[in-house]
């Protein structure tokens, strides 16, 4: 399969949604500024959103903003306190009884509620890729994921994740090719934030987990 065939079935899946408040939940990684690149191409109109963590260790905005200006593009960026990502773990867990290890679902759970308050008809995400280029069954985080905008009533549109990029390795080379050819560069490496530092909150993602299950395992 060639970039071209690439762009034209990640495309397909984008020209249904032109006319809508689209949101585009933009990261730092390769696979969400593809989408935009390609959604500029296309000349769909989209409001791009990140989000800029308190807690450093965790927030890309740096990296975002370094590449929203090579690229000429205006992004939306939405804060979040250490305080709002507490409360947002917490009504993450209460809400889907779902155990976690790292904080990556929050972080959807918090963009699908902010794309909500925003007026969002629907946001589009890179989430998928990795998982489908590698043909990976056991995908735990996508279900959270649309778990979390399902319950903030949010359609997640994922366009990688499609039948006809499955098993597609080299797909991973070129989204980052075709960022690349925007951009000039792109820094691909990521810091995995397992469990949050002592001073963010006492009681760490594991334990709470474990706390979950234990109440599911005993409740009648």
């Amino acid at each position: 399969m060639s970039m071209h065939n690439l762009i034209s079935i990640v495309a397909e899946q984008l020209k249904v949604h032109k006319g809508k408040n689209i949101f585009l939940g933009l990261s730092a990684g390769a696979d969400s500024w593809f989408l935009l690149f390609l959604l500029k191409n296309l000349d769909i109109p989209f409001t791009p959103l990140s989000l800029n963590f308190e807690k450093r260790v965790y927030c890309e905005w740096d990296k975002i903003q370094h590449y929203s200006k090579h690229s000429n593009t205006s992004i939306k960026s939405t804060y979040v306190s250490k305080n709002q990502m507490v409360m947002a773990f917490y009504a993450f867990t209460n809400a889907l009884k779902i155990p976690i290890y790292n904080l990556h679902p929050v972080s959807k759970w918090i963009l699908a509620e902010r794309a909500q308050i925003m007026g969002a008809d629907l946001v589009i995400t890179g989430d998928g890729a990795d998982q489908w280029f590698e043909a990976v069954e056991q995908c735990d985080l996508f279900p959270i994921t649309q778990a979390a905008f399902n319950f903030h009533n949010v359609p997640l549109v994922t366009p990688f994740a499609t039948k006809q990029l499955w098993q597609y390795p080299q797909g991973k080379q070129i989204v980052r090719e075709y960022v690349i050819s925007h951009l000039g560069e792109f820094d691909s490496s990521k810091t995995v934030v397992l469990y949050p530092d002592d001073d963010f909150y006492p009681l760490t993602c594991l334990q709470k987990s474990h706390l979950v299950l234990h109440e599911m395992a005993t409740s009648p």
